[in-house]
């Protein structure tokens, strides 16, 4: 949250240099009331004892014979909101709430046989971008190098859609893939500009007294993209040039594109309805059901799954839950922001002292009092005064 109310300082100097950002946080532009934000965590509870030795032999306290319940990270969301009101004893509306945090971080390949960030250019901020990104169905597609977002002809948003993606795991893993969802857009390629939408794309702002341009710091991506064109020149290098005004590019050149945004089907599932496959593929929707939408193959000796379906025309996710309908909770949130503000962290604190009533916990010091953390070489480094 402080990472999240500090980047909001870059908004401010973008607007004093009269420039586009260079990371393009396009939260903070087109919601800027995710900026300034405080969020009530700071009561730290003491009292679980779920891990006290069961006299089982176990050498440490933490060893337990207790089984473990976990979600199916590939479920659709009824199942997803089973999982938590049988297990926490949450609403819907909690669950979706808790969901919320997946706009921290990303998931590792070789952690969970998952690839890529549930909000790419958002990912170290606490804020509802997550909700944001399920519902839209235009966008950009953002790039660090040279760090502009990309568009329709007009420089608009352009439309995107969400499409199941498989991925091959390890060769010792029970299956070949595992399913997850990836956004497409369907708009120009990348242009290596300079500038955008009339205005110069900010450089990096200066670290440690150095300034860094655009060029330096971009030097081994803009090879890879076209040159844009200049007044009296044509194309380069045997590329089409782009331009740097409106129209970005021919309608020809449009494409669906996949972007490197994603969420699980644990995520989607709450907006979009869909049913679970035996080897965990989406389905259940007129594209995801059409013949040839998923193509079976051989990968080192087992058999893998490719959706190529294209659009999948899932309707949404209209199942009521606690007098609430899924799709219309995931909406709420993507466009109020100070409701999820105050719900997070009550469901947060509901679902970590599962099991225990309030008289069972002891209410600690107050840590998070005095302080002060900043970023360094990458990692929050805080100190308390």
């Amino acid at each position: 949250i402080e990472f999240n109310n500090k980047e909001c300082d870059k908004k401010d100097w973008e607007e004093e240099n009269n420039c586009v950002p260079w990371f393009p946080y396009h939260q903070h532009r087109r919601y800027p009331d995710t900026c300034r934000r405080y969020m009530d965590l700071n009561q730290f509870q003491t009292g679980r004892a779920d891990c006290a030795d069961e006299g089982n032999g176990n050498n440490y306290a933490f060893n337990t014979s207790l089984p473990e319940v976990h979600p199916n990270a590939e479920g659709n969301g009824v199942q997803t909101v089973t999982f938590y009101k049988e297990n926490f004893g949450i609403t819907a509306r909690e669950a979706i709430a808790l969901q919320g945090v997946h706009s921290v971080g990303k998931v590792h390949k070789f952690n969970s046989g998952f690839m890529g960030y549930w909000t790419k250019k958002n990912f170290q901020f606490l804020n509802t971008q997550y909700y944001e990104e399920i519902v839209n169905s235009t966008g950009y597609r953002s790039i660090v190098c040279p760090g502009i977002q990309i568009g329709d002809l007009n420089g608009d948003p352009a439309p995107t859609r969400w499409v199941p993606y498989s991925n091959a795991n390890k060769s010792d893993s029970q299956r070949a893939d595992t399913f997850q969802w990836m956004r497409e857009y369907n708009g120009c390629p990348f242009c290596a500009s300079t500038e955008y939408d009339g205005k110069e794309i900010c450089p990096p702002r200066p670290s440690k007294g150095e300034a860094v341009t655009f060029e330096e710091k971009c030097a081994s991506e803009l090879h890879k993209m076209s040159p844009v064109c200049k007044d009296g020149e044509g194309p380069t290098k045997g590329m089409p040039c782009c331009p740097s005004e409106p129209p970005y590019c021919l309608e020809s050149q449009y494409k669906w594109r996949k972007t490197r945004d994603m969420m699980l089907s644990t995520d989607l599932g709450m907006y979009l309805d869909f049913q679970v496959g035996d080897r965990g593929q989406p389905i259940g929707c007129p594209g995801l059901d059409a013949e040839g939408a998923y193509k079976i193959y051989e990968k080192k000796g087992r058999q893998a799954t490719k959706y190529v379906g294209g659009d999948t025309g899932c309707d949404l996710n209209r199942n009521e839950f606690d007098g609430e309908i899924l799709y219309q909770i995931v909406e709420d949130y993507a466009v109020n922001t100070e409701k999820w503000y105050v719900d997070f962290p009550i469901v947060l604190k509901k679902m970590l002292t599962n099991g225990y009533s309030p008289e069972m916990m002891t209410d600690g010091p107050n840590v998070f009092d005095g302080v002060t953390c900043r970023r360094k070489k990458g990692i929050f480094q805080c100190t308390k005064a």
